[in-house]
């Protein structure tokens, strides 16, 4: 019964959001993240941006990169399948190419979220099962000789194998093409017999491997629904169904794997390169800038350039700075948010400063940003100097992410997959976050000086909870 009611609170929620933007027909694709459903507008003249914020459920709106993201919170998903239904959109594929106004960046951005984001969970999912089991090794409740323990380390390294066949099939949802198509075309990029073998092709010889990796399949779907949408054009209705993935596959696959891969992961490794160099020039500065910016990246909803990049690098040479580094982020946010809710005498702050809290805890800063410290500046930018702090002390010491793992406190037991030393220096930098961002505000503090639109916020945060 619980779950009916649930889902009928998010219809009507989804149907007033479609209507708020200038309703269906005014979506040209539509995907979403953690906390945020992720449009593309063909007018957004067309949307009323006052009535969105408005209504019950929606927690902000923010408009950037040439999307209209409308933030809801940890229960997005359900959220977002109540949209499709109602705009009558698949959930598998609900992008359309309308991007010519947009700008280069913003395109980029666009193209980025919808790829990676539907895989953010599942990675994140794959990372903790990695370190749970290190957990479990570290407590001597398995072992490596156990056949449960294999099974388990199974389930943690298979997405990370068989990355490309996630990526083909988000990547071609993003393209226009059959999402299972896509699948396929990575399946055959992480086929066993054809990794790390020298292949005689055109009287070269070609050896490469493309398990764990990320731009080669989404490069060579780029050319698979061109070829695609082409043949689809051309073919008859009456062999379309078969011939048309059939022709794809036959020029895509080959062209892919011997030379859009080979270009793809030169370009991967070359940005790794880059990155760790800037890195390695000064550890502690680098950590420090990253942990500031962070939060501000997730305000504009451009942090998942980072994350593709992060993950990237992670895929290809097996650590990232990147993950390691914003750790804390979300945990300053949320001591900030906790001390606020033990100083404040108002009810309406105290009634959205706890769930907020607790949402940072598991990694989701979201409703902490925008319900609370957005319109407080002051200790918005406590939490960016806390998470900064906490960011230079891992450059200091030099921790990379080894094993991708969840969000806020889930992030910890896959450090122990790594070493007890970076499990250690990363509560360090959590602790510095939490004791800096709790004591400076609760020093700073100051009910009289409220923000003119803290009663407007705290409001309608009130009605969200309920």
């Amino acid at each position: 019964m619980r779950r009916r009611i649930n889902m009928g609170k998010y219809e009507a929620l989804a149907k007033e959001i479609v209507q708020q933007i200038g309703g269906k027909e005014n979506i040209s694709s539509l995907t979403h993240c953690v906390t945020r459903l992720r449009f593309h507008l063909k007018d957004e003249s067309r949307a009323n941006d006052g009535n969105v914020k408005a209504i019950k459920g929606v927690v902000s709106l923010v408009k950037s990169s040439g999307q209209y993201q409308v933030v809801i919170g940890n229960h997005v998903p359900e959220v977002y399948e109540e949209v499709c239904k109602v705009a009558n959109l698949s959930s598998q594929n609900t992008s359309v190419d309308h991007h010519g106004k947009q700008g280069v960046w913003a395109t980029l951005i666009n193209y980025i979220s919808g790829i990676f984001g539907p895989c953010l969970a599942v990675l994140c999912a794959s990372g903790m099962v990695k370190g749970f089991l290190s957990l479990f090794v570290f407590l001597g409740l398995m072992n490596e000789a156990q056949g449960m323990y294999q099974i388990i380390n199974g389930i943690g390294d298979a997405l990370f194998y068989f990355f490309p066949v996630l990526l083909g099939f988000s990547s071609a949802s993003k393209f226009g093409m059959s999402p299972y198509l896509g699948a396929v075309i990575g399946a055959a990029f992480v086929y066993p017999d054809l990794q790390g073998v020298d292949l005689s092709v055109l009287g070269m010889t070609i050896n490469v491997t493309y398990t764990s990796t990320v731009l080669p399949i989404i490069f060579t779907n780029i050319l698979a629904a061109w070829l695609y949408k082409k043949f689809n054009k051309v073919i008859p209705d009456v062999v379309k169904t078969f011939l048309v993935p059939m022709l794809v596959m036959f020029i895509a696959v080959p062209i892919g794997f011997c030379v859009i891969g080979v270009a793809a992961n030169w370009i991967t490794q070359v940005i790794t390169d880059l990155i760790m160099a800037v890195y390695g020039f000064s550890p502690l500065v680098a950590g420090l800038f990253l942990g500031t910016l962070w939060q501000i990246l997730v305000i504009f909803g451009v942090h998942n350039g980072l994350v593709a990049i992060a993950i990237a690098g992670l895929m290809t040479t097996g650590s990232t700075p990147i993950f390691s580094t914003i750790t804390a982020t979300t945990l300053a946010q949320g001591a900030v948010v906790f001390a606020i809710w033990m100083k404040t005498k108002d009810k309406d702050l105290k009634a959205i400063a706890l769930p907020a809290w607790i949402s940072c805890i598991f990694g989701v800063s979201e409703p902490a940003i925008y319900g609370i410290t957005l319109s407080r500046m002051k200790y918005f930018i406590i939490s960016l100097i806390g998470a900064g702090l906490a960011g230079a002390w891992v450059g200091f010491t030099g921790v990379l992410t080894k094993v991708m793992g969840g969000l806020g406190i889930f992030a910890l037991p896959s450090l122990l997959a790594q070493s007890t030393s970076d499990f250690i220096n990363v509560c360090i930098s959590i602790l510095i976050a939490i004791v800096f961002s709790f004591t400076l505000t609760w020093i700073m503090y100051d009910e009289n000086k409220p923000s003119k639109e803290v009663s407007k916020t705290s409001l309608k945060q009130k009605k969200l909870k309920a």
